[in-house]
């Protein structure tokens, strides 16, 4: 009888926060909207930015604050209620989509966080953008009668022996005459052809460019500057570049080898020349020192000025041994303070490039 009356008396106690429970519940915001997808079907691009407007309701027991709605790209801005929206009240976000450069099919997201019980909604924009004919807004550079995405193409980093590759897309903007493109003063390193051979008016195509980095006999930043042909003419302005950090791959190395690798020593990495006259020459020396157990190579030695020349006296350094850099700094047409650097590229896994630096102050006359 006892234990009974006891069990009662628990379930009593319970009621009473089961419905608290419910009721907090209850009392939290709720954001619900009409619709989370709009299709703006066929839009052109010529009439600018499109917008539609998104509405909600709270349909909670608190009041709704949105605390951010976050687009997925630069080209969708949202603008919405930014005071709390009181339980059975409405609001709006209006996105506003610019299709600006960008043809074709699109689909946009954008994010809504808020204090609500579903804490983030995601509503989503769609369409497709008809560019206006022959305007190739796409196209952003220009070589005669050729648009190009870009005249500069950047591998990035390659490490030596990878072959890396790179599209361009290319459009002949001419209204009545077919072009053939191709490319002057091109290296063997690098293999680049446009497909197709011979474009229409009109008609779009691609530059494929293959970079051979084995092929290649430098280091660190490499450019190339190629002469885009039009018709085998080399037209005004047609300067196409391509360029590339090459790099060593020292990933295959095991722990041994980096263990046993050559190591690059400075005696120091800074020299000021002091006050100089203008039109003077100076010299300097920085002495370079391998205290690793195995052969230092100097892959490259690039002074940041044509102002300086920079010569190591050897580019094998066994262990334990050193050389020198030379550098030489002509002061002509300089005046007040100077800092140049020369960069020292070499097969020390831990410091393969190195900073030196020159500086001192050019005396006016």
């Amino acid at each position: 009888m006892y234990i009974m009356i006891k069990q009662i008396f628990i379930l009593l106690l319970l009621i009473p926060s089961s419905a608290q429970f419910v009721i907090s519940q209850s009392a939290k915001a709720n954001i619900k909207f009409t619709d989370t997808e709009h299709d703006f079907g066929t839009i052109e691009e010529k009439l600018g930015p499109v917008s539609y407007e998104f509405i909600f309701s709270n349909d909670g027991g608190l009041p709704l604050v949105l605390s951010k709605v976050q687009p997925s790209c630069g080209c969708t801005s949202p603008e919405w209620t930014r005071e709390p929206i009181m339980p059975g009240k409405l609001g709006s976000i209006n996105v506003r989509f610019n299709p600006k450069g960008r043809p074709g099919p699109f689909t946009k997201t954008i994010t809504v966080f808020s204090n609500a019980k579903n804490r983030s909604v995601l509503l989503k924009i769609k369409g497709y953008v008809k560019v206006l004919k022959n305007s190739f807004s796409e196209f952003r550079y220009s070589i005669d009668v050729i648009k190009l995405q870009n005249i500069h193409a950047s591998l990035g980093t390659v490490l030596k022996g990878q072959i890396k590759k790179k599209v361009i897309e290319i459009v002949n903007a001419s209204p009545d005459h077919p072009v053939r493109v191709d490319f002057g003063k091109v290296p063997e390193y690098i293999d680049i052809k446009v497909t197709p051979e011979q474009l229409n008016p009109g008609e779009k195509g691609m530059i494929e460019i293959e970079y051979q980095s084995d092929k290649l006999d430098d280091w660190d930043y490499v450019i190339d500057r190629l002469e885009l042909l039009i018709n085998d003419v080399s037209v005004p302005d047609n300067i196409f570049t391509v360029t590339a950090v090459v790099r060593e791959d020292f990933s295959k190395l095991t722990a041994d080898e980096l263990n046993k690798a050559p190591r690059i020593s400075f005696d120091t990495e800074k020299i000021d020349f002091g006050n100089i006259q203008s039109s003077q020459k100076v010299e300097n020396e920085f002495i370079l020192k391998n205290v690793g157990e195995t052969n230092l190579k100097i892959r490259k030695v690039r002074a940041s000025c044509g102002c300086t020349v920079a010569e190591p006296t050897d580019k094998i350094i066994p262990p334990g041994k050193s050389t020198i850099i030379k550098t030489v700094f002509d002061s002509t047409g300089k005046s007040g303070k100077q800092k140049y650097a020369i960069t020292i590229i070499t097969n020390d896994p831990k410091n393969y490039k190195k900073l030196l630096w020159l500086e001192g102050t050019v005396l006016k006359e």
